[in-house]
């Protein structure tokens, strides 16, 4: 049969009908087996399915009844394995084990495993952990529904439909309402709301506009506890830099940090310089993630280094077990607590106008409260430093400074409890403490002086804080020679602006190491310094003994810079006996104290007011001033007292008018028995060294014997030979008749110038010139040869001749020389 091409025609017709037909049948048998498949699959999921067209919605239901999961996907395309499940445009919410929250995992292309249960994200994924407290069970499935505490966009997602674990290993960004960041890896557990952060975590913030970064090794967020646990974390902002080994956050329901636990190796440097480190830290923040209150414990320890160029930088540095520190509305240091063992020190490089000096200032307590602040440029500065002491101890301030120049000064106040008062967060401009107080002053040479008390308050000028020479005032106490009683409270710190001390203060100033001298004392109710004028002075009762002088009186004030005391007010003095001056055992010989007569015992000083010079060794009574030693004593407007050479003056002036009252004990002799003179005079010289009293300006002198008037007297005392309470020297060169003067001394001669007028009971006699002598016990008045002394007898008449012999052993008075050159005796009865 011919091919033709009509037939050929046909044929090709009836073979597109016959491929058409057989791709009719090969579509209605695909369209039944897919059928099959769609109606066969959630029997081999498990799962029960909901499907609209292309649509498919998952769910599976927990233990407890509740829905744990629900998956919706565009398409789910089987794979010829029948194991293999391609989902696209897939959305799974997961609700937790209680259905209380709403989360969200989404994706275009998804690969399911049917055998392991494991979906696996075949490109981007992102998911949306919802903010606690806001879903209920099987709460809404759109997004919108609950706000986003968490974003997070990765890739290589898988989902285990039986654990209920979403995890990565690829590179996740993740965002908060406050904050993003990403990592490398990450894994979400639904049941537990667990989101880990695998490694080289990186979260973005701000505060005040400015950039916050956190890095981490690792992290993890919890969902229901609404907490974040951080490995290494390292914060920085701006220059500031906070880090330890581990941290855990703890946030609010809106997403904001509410407190921040770190622990191990916590440190933090700041832009200023600072760096505090600790074990264990406790931060509290705001809604706005400012930081409110920082508690830290473990042992704390603080350096604040200087910045390069600063003039006179202060390097500080302290420790502490714990502490606490709280900030203000924005985030500034408002105040700050350390706890147990306290210690810091600032040490300054440079004073003004001394580069090469230092100065150091350490304060150790129990507890220091520090309340700060704020500069110009934002940064905290102290304002108040409270220190407290407990458990026995007592909160220690050191003060130590150093000039190239000048002595080293060295400060060291103590009390129950201590608060200063800074100026530009270094400087101190007070010092308040209370319960018992101290301030102890360490010289240059050694010497110390120490000032106990109930309350202090001490006030501190700028320019004594840097100054680089110190005080300059000349070293007072034992240090230089003297002889009246001193303290240099305050003085060698060369700081102390104005000071003030009360409640039973007590001060003790004790001499260099191998220098001579004893301490000094001294007791007040109150004791004040002012710098200035390098005063101290004491009010209540004051009281200052050295060992050798003991004054008291209303008030006394101490000139540092002329060493003069004064002392005001129902003054009283004692000098007791120097050590240097007690006799050798065995001697006979009695001790002598200063400023009496060649006595041994206290000599007492009492008058209104007192000036007593260290520098020239003299003190000055005023003011009816009183002198004794034993029975003799001195009473004038006016009475000095020299050391170098030992000199004792009283008289009186026109500020003082009067005359001085002199009482000298004429110890016992075997000639005649004791007895008191008594001498007024204008003025009353002593002198030590040869015992010698000069009484000048119309001299009245009386002893029972009678009473003699002169010009001017010279009296002449011998030194006590024995000690009060010795038995008398016995055996060879003993005598019988040695006077029994009990440490006292005794008169031994008097001589008498200048319109003589001597006057006993029934006699009167005159001359120029009357000369006694205690070892006969006579008398012996002479004149001149125009005026030979004259003597009125009542019983005998007048007598005169070139001299007139009184004898007190029997009351005698010869007559030597004369026209008739005979003695006379005038006996007069008794």
């Amino acid at each position: 049969m011919p091919i033709t091409v009509a037939k050929i025609r046909l044929w090709i017709v009836g073979l597109v009908l016959v491929l058409v037909a057989v791709l009719a049948v090969f579509y209605v048998q695909f369209k039944i087996r897919a059928r099959h498949f769609v109606s066969d699959l959630p029997g081999k999921l498990g799962l029960d399915i909901g499907q609209t067209s292309d649509s498919y919605t998952l769910s599976q239901t927990g233990k407890n009844g509740r829905t744990s999961f629900t998956l919706k996907a565009s398409k789910a395309i089987q794979f010829k394995d029948g194991q293999h499940v391609t989902l696209r445009d897939v959305v799974i919410t997961l609700y937790g084990a209680q259905g209380e929250r709403n989360d969200r995992i989404a994706g275009k292309e998804f690969d399911y495993d049917q055998k392991t249960g494991v979906i696996v994200a075949q490109g981007a994924v992102q998911i949306d952990l919802q903010g606690a407290g806001t879903a209920g069970p099987v709460a809404s499935e759109s997004p919108a529904a609950a706000p986003v505490a968490v974003h997070v966009q990765t890739s290589g997602l898988s989902f285990n439909q039986k654990t209920q674990v979403a995890a990565t290993s690829q590179y996740v960004e993740f965002s908060t309402p406050k904050a993003g960041g990403h990592s490398d890896g990450a894994t979400y557990d639904v049941q537990k709301g667990l989101l880990v952060l695998d490694s080289k975590v990186e979260l973005h913030s701000s505060r005040d506009g400015k950039p916050v970064i956190l890095h981490a090794s690792h992290a993890e967020y919890t969902h229901g506890s609404m907490q974040a646990t951080l490995l290494n974390p390292v914060t920085d902002y701006e220059a500031d830099h906070v880090s330890s080994d581990q941290a855990i956050v703890y946030f609010r329901k809106d997403g904001s940090a509410e407190h921040i636990d770190a622990q191990g190796h916590v440190h933090l440097a700041t832009d200023g310089g600072q760096q505090m480190t600790s074990r264990v830290a406790k931060l509290l923040l705001d809604q706005k993630s400012q930081l409110r209150q920082a508690d830290l414990s473990g042992g704390i320890n603080f350096i604040s280094t200087p910045a390069a160029g600063v003039v006179n930088p202060h390097e500080m540095h302290g420790n502490a077990v714990e502490g606490t520190a709280l900030f203000g509305a924005d985030g500034e240091l408002r105040h700050a607590q350390a706890r147990d063992a306290v210690s810091f020190v600032d040490q300054q490089r440079g004073l003004n106008g001394d580069p090469q000096g230092t100065a150091t200032r350490e304060l150790r307590a129990s507890q220091v409260d520090i309340d700060f602040s704020q500069d110009a440029h934002g940064h905290a500065i102290a304002d108040k430093v409270l220190a407290l002491g407990e458990r026995g101890g007592a909160a220690t301030a050191v003060l130590h400074t150093i000039p190239t120049k000048g002595a080293a000064q060295n400060t060291t106040v103590k009390g129950d409890r201590l608060l200063a008062t800074l100026k530009d967060g270094k400087a101190i401009t007070d010092l308040h403490g209370t319960g018992h107080t101290s301030v102890l002053d360490i010289s240059p040479s050694g010497a110390t002086t120490l000032s106990t008390g109930d309350v202090l308050q001490a006030t501190f000028s700028p320019s004594r804080n840097s100054a680089s020479g110190g005080n300059s005032a000349p070293q007072t106490g034992h240090d230089a020679k003297q002889q009246t009683p001193t303290l240099a409270i305050g003085a060698g710190a060369g700081q102390i602006e104005t000071f003030r001390q009360g409640g039973d203060v007590a001060m003790t100033q004790t001499p260099a190491p191998g220098s001579s001298g004893s301490p000094t004392r001294a007791t007040a109710h109150q004791a004040d310094y002012t710098a200035s004028n390098q005063l101290l002075r004491l009010t209540g009762d004051p009281r200052v003994a050295d060992g050798t002088t003991d004054l008291a009186a209303a008030t006394i004030d101490f000139h540092r810079d002329t060493s003069v005391a004064y002392a005001n007010g129902n003054v009283k003095a004692t000098y007791l006996q120097s050590p240097a001056a007690e006799p050798k055992p065995g001697s006979g010989a009695a001790a002598e104290s200063p400023g009496g007569f060649g006595g041994q015992g206290p000599t007492h000083i009492i008058a209104n007011s007192a000036v007593l010079d260290q520098a020239h060794s003299e003190a000055t009574f005023r003011g009816a001033a009183r002198l004794w030693q034993g029975a003799n004593s001195v009473a004038a407007p006016v009475i000095e007292i020299q050391k170098n050479p030992e000199t004792l003056k009283a008289f009186g002036d026109a500020s003082n008018p009067g005359s001085v009252f002199t009482v000298l004990a004429n110890t016992s002799t075997a000639q005649r028995p004791a007895d008191v003179s008594r001498v007024h005079s204008r003025q009353l010289l002593y002198t030590d060294a040869n015992r010698e009293a000069l009484f000048t300006g119309s001299v009245s002198a009386e002893d029972p014997g009678g009473v003699v008037h002169c010009d001017q007297a010279q009296v002449f005392l011998t030194a006590a030979t024995q000690a009060a309470g010795q038995k008398p020297a016995t055996g060879n060169g003993a005598k019988e008749n040695a006077p029994k003067d009990n440490g006292q001394s005794r008169l031994d001669r008097i001589v008498a110038t200048g319109h003589i007028v001597l006057q006993q009971p029934h006699r009167r006699g005159t001359g120029e010139k009357l000369v006694y002598t205690s070892q006969d016990g006579k008398f012996v008045l002479t004149g001149t040869s125009s005026a030979p002394p004259h003597l009125y007898d009542q019983a005998h008449g007048n007598v005169s001749g070139e001299a007139l012999i009184f004898n007190s052993q029997d009351d005698s008075v010869s007559v030597a020389g004369g026209q008739s050159k005979t003695v006379t005796d005038t006996r007069t009865a008794k």
